[in-house]
């Protein structure tokens, strides 16, 4: 027969040194004595899937024997109904761990790492926003791991009512925001990771950004454009955009300590561009003078092209296209357009500048799924980019006698 312990008193614990290691109470229970002298309950059991495993119940004197008894016997009647209590208090831990992680909490912490990340300014204002008007009224509040998918749904579908295009933005961050919890342990599983929006949410045509390939027309915008009569800034920023081929933000952010005029270059840094890679923009003798021309007006702020008529430094983005607009050809051609203008007349013009399709897509900075073709287009496009820009900026100077 297996031999019984001896129940434990408080003056046998008491007398109990290192040398005696460990006492034990019966039915799993005992002592450990440490080699300074401290004592620990731990409770020995077999798992309801089978094997043997411990766990502590704390010290002594701070857990009275009465205490450590009666932890025993609530672990053993959870044994009998096949609970683990090892389990049970990592799930314990884990919902304390997860008290005060409602959405708009965890949200906070993501859009926080994206920032230390370098996300650009553009990103996390449209995240921040999207998420305070769409996603925050309704699960902003609630616990993350007890949001269930129609709660994100109900939101989206009020969103989808107001404005299709930031309800598919709002669909991105929240998705994005769930993965991040599931990934920090915060939930077990997104719950709407296989939500997609083409599915739920009214579809969006692709915007077609209006643009001008006709030589002639896009002559008389280049005129017009020179002879703007509104802000000097907007003039130059209206006749600097079809030389560079960037997006209207990535030229309305432009920083004068990113221009260098002695290797004539522009250095666009990758938090700033679309696709996250630092980009080089050659300058041609154009551009440079149009910035020279800029400098006394704004060379004093931080960005090139600051807004001449409101504290805040940059310019509003709807300022190329109202200009536009002004000028007549709003219905024609955009700030995004110059682009596809560029685009479409380098790629008509190949015979003529003698350029790679490649160099011009380089030029444009969209992105070579190519690895080894994108090192190479780094590296050694800029001397073939520089001539291309040149090129393209006498093309330019030309329509306007066409």
């Amino acid at each position: 027969m297996p031999k019984i312990a001896t129940p434990l008193t408080d003056t046998t614990i008491k007398a109990l040194k290192p040398a005696d290691k460990y006492k034990s109470d019966g039915s799993g229970l005992y002592i450990i004595i440490t080699k300074d002298g401290g004592k620990w309950w731990r409770f020995d059991y077999t798992r309801p899937t089978g094997g043997r495993n411990s766990i502590s119940f704390g010290d002594y004197p701070a857990v009275t024997l009465q205490q450590a008894r009666k932890l025993r016997e609530e672990a053993r009647t959870g044994l009998k109904q096949g609970i683990d209590p090892s389990e049970e208090r990592k799930e314990a831990k884990q919902a304390i761990k997860l008290q005060g992680r409602t959405f708009e909490t965890v949200a906070t912490e993501y859009i926080a790492k994206k920032t230390k990340e370098g996300k650009s300014d553009n990103y996390l204002v449209s995240i921040s926003g999207k998420l305070s008007k769409y996603i925050y009224p309704l699960i902003g509040k609630k616990q993350v791991s007890e949001i269930k998918r129609s709660d994100v749904m109900e939101a989206l579908k009020i969103a989808d009512r107001q404005t299709p295009h930031s309800a598919k933005k709002a669909l991105q961050y929240t998705k994005a925001i769930f993965c991040y919890a599931e990934d920090m342990g915060y939930v077990e599983a997104s719950v709407i990771s296989s939500v997609k929006a083409q599915n739920v949410l009214t579809k969006i045509e692709p915007e077609n950004f209006k643009h001008i390939t006709d030589p002639k027309r896009f002559g008389e915008l280049l005129r017009a454009m020179d002879d703007y009569n509104g802000e000097f800034v907007t003039r130059q920023l209206l006749r600097f955009m079809p030389l560079v081929m960037t997006r209207p933000t990535e030229s309305r952010e432009a920083k004068w300590c990113e221009i260098d005029f002695e290797k004539e270059i522009w250095s666009i840094p990758a938090a700033r561009m679309k696709m996250r890679n630092d980009h080089i923009v050659p300058l041609s003798k154009q551009a440079i003078q149009i910035l020279k021309e800029l400098l006394p007006f704004t060379g004093h702020r931080e960005l090139v092209f600051a807004s001449p008529v409101r504290n805040a430094e940059k310019m509003s983005e709807n300022t190329i296209n109202k200009a536009l607009k002004k000028l007549g050809f709003g219905d024609e051609q955009k700030g995004h357009g110059f682009r596809h203008t560029a685009s479409t007349m380098l790629h008509e013009h190949i015979s003529e500048h003698g350029a790679h399709s490649l160099v011009i897509e380089a030029c444009l900075a969209h992105k070579d799924t190519n690895e080894i073709r994108a090192v190479y287009n780094k590296a050694e496009y800029i001397a073939e980019r520089r001539r291309l820009m040149q090129w393209w900026a006498d093309y330019l100077e030309g329509l306007k006698s066409v």
